[in-house]
């Protein structure tokens, strides 16, 4: 049922101002779900080919809200990269999640974590500490990305020259700090894929490197199956990031139809 969708600028205080855009239909009393945006590891609010917000201006169509911000260090928000870690993102996410809550149009108990790539990671350490009980996630990379690379070769390490008493890591655009990469010692993903019991919905190109190395990398640790309640979607052809029309509604319709349907 298609209703009146509607979109809000806010300013959430996690370390400092984290900008955001709530997505919201026309309630008429009545309390609506919820889904909070998880972006990848370079991404932004508005995420590549403005996924997000195609997305969430879907779902506030059909009367579910939606949350999407920069994480603390990206886009907007307060901060600067070298500052970020998987810490400061989980911790910036449980801010959202807390703030949504408390809108007396929220449902607080229907609110689904979204994670697009490297956020389903953060999705999903989230979603454990918050005991939320639905996730989805799009092209999953929840041990790779920067750990991988990294792996692979020598980091290039420089001092950072806004702030002589640190060093960082120059990636995709952006400073990685060194505490980026000592922090992801203290999140074990494969442990908390195991752990995870709630309803989870995963949607990825089964010919995505990225994807496919990720999920060779948590065997046997992890079956890549949070529990039975997992479900599945396989678009050949889509790449990582879903980048054509066909590819990304095809992707958001089977999202909204899964929380319509399974949440």
């Amino acid at each position: 049922m298609i209703t009146e969708a509607k979109e809000k600028l806010l300013s959430i205080v996690d370390q400092g101002r984290l900008a955001a855009v709530l997505h919201y239909p026309s309630t008429n009393g009545d309390r609506v779900r919820a889904v909070i945006i998880c972006q990848g590891l370079n991404g932004e609010r508005a995420e590549k080919h403005r996924m997000a917000v195609k997305f969430g201006r879907l779902l506030a169509a059909n009367g579910i809200a939606c949350m999407r911000f920069d994480y603390f260090g990206m886009g907007l928000s307060d901060g600067a990269s070298y500052e970020m870690t998987t810490s400061t993102k989980v911790s910036n996410v449980k801010k959202v999640y807390a703030y949504l809550r408390a809108l007396g149009f929220i449902h607080p108990d229907k609110i689904t974590l979204l994670g697009f790539s490297d956020g389903a990671k953060i999705s999903l350490l989230s979603a454990l500490e918050l005991e939320v009980r639905s996730l989805i996630h799009w092209s999953p990379v929840y041990k790779g990305g920067a750990r991988n690379y990294f792996a692979a070769r020598k980091p290039k390490v420089i001092r950072n020259p806004h702030d002589g008493n640190s060093f960082v890591v120059p990636w995709s655009g952006l400073w990685f700090g060194v505490r980026y990469f000592q922090d992801l010692a203290n999140h074990d993903v494969a442990a908390g894929l195991k752990a995870y019991s709630g309803k989870s919905l995963v949607i990825y190109d089964n010919q995505d490197d990225t994807v496919r190395t990720d999920l060779e990398s948590l065997q046997p640790d992890c079956d890549f199956a949070f529990n039975r309640q997992r479900d599945v979607l396989r678009v050949d052809g889509a790449g990582h990031l879903f980048s054509s029309a066909e590819f990304e509604r095809k992707v958001m319709l089977a999202s909204l139809h899964w929380l319509q349907r399974a949440v």
